[in-house]
């Protein structure tokens, strides 16, 4: 460990005489792991007359070849080789994970340990298949909608029949997925989201009159 302290020599009475102000302790490694702060040294700097900045100086102008040695010195040993392994290890498992959650949304650290292995087949499968259940929901869902858009777009409805006629042109399950569809519409043009009340006023309307 290192203790770190300011001196001042100065003259009294026809004596040269010295005070000390004891910074810190602080230990080899940490140095270079955690760097170096100051705590707790605002009555020590009135004391000494100066500023925060310059103990910073003073410190740092011993200080920094010291930290130039520890560093090559930490480097050499198995400490600092185990620990960038491990650093390294973290960082594979975290852009895996990562990737892994940008396509399915969550579920890597259930299915892989933090080397890559796989540990648990059945959750992995399961959360592809989630994964592509609802791919295939959202899909035609979309599907679902645009036909309804293109055929009430193309006039096969008269303002005067549409409300009346347009239970019977969709089974339940085309009813269940236009819903979802309404779903999708409303988040992404919701106006907490960057959309506006106007496009939510009419995904409301257009849904009131399809599935009243």
């Amino acid at each position: 460990a290192y203790k770190i302290s300011i001196h001042e020599s100065y003259r009294k009475d026809g004596k040269v005489k010295k005070r000390q102000w004891v910074i810190g302790t602080h230990e080899h490694y940490d140095l270079i792991e955690y760097g170096f702060e100051l705590w707790g040294v605002e009555d020590k700097l009135k004391e000494m007359g100066i500023t925060e900045s310059r103990l910073y100086e003073l410190i740092y102008k011993k200080l920094d070849p010291l930290l130039d040695r520890i560093t090559e010195e930490f480097h050499n040993t198995e400490e600092y080789k185990t620990y960038k392994s491990y650093k390294d290890i973290i960082s594979k498992f975290n852009q895996k994970k990562y990737e892994f959650n940008n396509v399915y949304g969550s579920g890597y650290d259930e299915c892989y340990d933090v080397f890559g292995n796989l540990t648990n087949k059945d959750r992995l499968e399961q959360i592809k298949q989630d994964y592509e259940y609802k791919k295939d929901y959202e899909k035609k869902s979309k599907e679902a909608f645009e036909d309804w858009y293109s055929r009430y777009s193309q006039g096969s409805y008269s303002s005067s029949s549409y409300q009346e006629n347009v239970s019977s042109n969709y089974n339940d399950n085309e009813k269940k997925l236009l819903k979802e569809a309404f779903k999708l519409l409303s988040f992404k043009y919701h106006p907490d989201r960057g959309g506006s009340t106007e496009k939510m006023a009419s995904i409301n309307n257009l849904k009131d009159k399809i599935l009243k």
